[in-house]
This record gives C-alpha cells, sequence and structure tokens, in this order.
C-alpha cells in the first residue's frame, strides 16, 4: 500500500516497488548514503523517467533525504538505512529468500536481487558493506544466502584500487568461520587466495589470520 500511495495507484506502485526495495538495500548494505549518492540514487538504481517523481517521494519519505537540492546536509551519510539494524538485516533476508518464488509470486525476482546490489553497494562504501555483513553473520548465521554475499565482498577487494583495504582483515576473520561451519569453508579458502595473491592486501590478510587465531583460543 506504501508503494502505491507514494506512486499514485496500485498499478503504479508495483512498477516502482522493485525501484524501492533496490534503494532501501543498497542504503542499508552501506548503512547509509551520503548526500552525493543520494541525489543520484535514482540513476543507481536505474529508475525510469515515468516514475522518478514517485521514487524521490519515496526516498524523501523512507530513507529520510531531503528533496531541496539547495538543502544543506551537515550528515556524512544524508540518507539513512533501514533501521534498526535488525530491520534492515531482515528486510535483506526476506527479499533473499523471496528470489526464485515465481510461481507463488509473480513479482518474485528470479534471482537474489541481493547479489546484484552487491555490486553497486561495494562500488559506493565497500566499509559500509563490510560492516553490515558482519552483523548479518552476527544475527543471521545459519542464512545459506550470507556466506553468498561474504564470497562477493572477498571479490571485490582483490581489486589493487581499492582504498579500503584494512576491512579486509574483518572479512578475513569473517570467512574464518569455515574452520568450524562447512558453510562458510569456501569464504575462508577464497580469502586465503585472494589475500595471498595480492600484496596489497598481505597486512590486512596477516592481521585477519592473527585475529583467527585469537578468536580460536578464546573458544
Amino acid at each position: 500500500r506504501r508503494w502505491a500511495a507514494l506512486a499514485g495507484g496500485v498499478e503504479k506502485g508495483q512498477l516502482l516497488q522493485p525501484y524501492a526495495e533496490k534503494a532501501i538495500g543498497i542504503s542499508t548494505l552501506c548503512r547509509g548514503l551520503t548526500l552525493e549518492h543520494g541525489r543520484t540514487l535514482a540513476s543507481i538504481c536505474e529508475v525510469p523517467k515515468g516514475l522518478s517523481d514517485a521514487f524521490a517521494d519515496f526516498v524523501a519519505a523512507v530513507l529520510g533525504l531531503r528533496k531541496n537540492r539547495d538543502t544543506p546536509l551537515t550528515s556524512t551519510k544524508a540518507l539513512r538505512p533501514l533501521e534498526p539494524d535488525l530491520l534492515g538485516e531482515r528486510f535483506l533476508m526476506e527479499i533473499s529468500h523471496s528470489s526464485g518464488e515465481s510461481d507463488q509470486n509473480p513479482l518474485a525476482p528470479a534471482s537474489d536481487p541481493v547479489l546484484e546490489w552487491l555490486k553497486r553497494a561495494q562500488e559506493i562504501d565497500l566499509e559500509g558493506v563490510t560492516q553490515t555483513l558482519q552483523l548479518l553473520q552476527r544475527d543471521f548465521r545459519d542464512s545459506p544466502s550470507v556466506p553468498e554475499w561474504l564470497l562477493s565482498v572477498i571479490e571485490a577487494f582483490s581489486d589493487p584500487d581499492i582504498t579500503e583495504n584494512a576491512s579486509f582483515a574483518g572479512v578475513v576473520l569473517q570467512s574464518g568461520s569455515g574452520l568450524f561451519d562447512s558453510n562458510y569453508e569456501p569464504c575462508f579458502q577464497k580469502a586465503i587466495k585472494t589475500g595471498e595473491s595480492c600484496p596489497h592486501l598481505s597486512e590486512p590478510f596477516v592481521l585477519g589470520l592473527i585475529l583467527i587465531r585469537e578468536a580460536n583460543r578464546e573458544v
């Protein structure tokens, strides 16, 4: 009903829904978006021109971005993620779990949309994405989706141009769950290969292994 109210009708609301969900997903994965990214969110989400006004209303109402482009915002994160954290995490889980259910729901996506959102989110704020995955692993450890998402993020760190190298230590620690959780074993093997083959990741990779060792000692 919210999509319908924002879009000005049920039919247009159904058209708006996937773009609105993508906006929520990317903002939540990044733990919020800057004003710069907020103002280009329609482009990031590939919103058709016919839905641009409805999409702007949605962003202002749900994610908190002011529509007046001349209004200064002091916050570095002008758009909020879905809050509280657990609500945002559950949103990502539900979107992921609903994929592939088009026989029951004609609006359900054929594949996991979160994997697609992750690609854009990583380009915007890889550190924020890493933090979100840490929360997801803590709160939804048994979900098969989280290891898939973690694999996608590990792959992103192989780019020598990334600037959030320090975050890789946290990713290695997360993937270290593969030592005692078979769901995360592919992540651990991927993290090892990535850390060993990428010179720009050598220090955070070693730090991650140290953190894994210390965590195992505590257990």
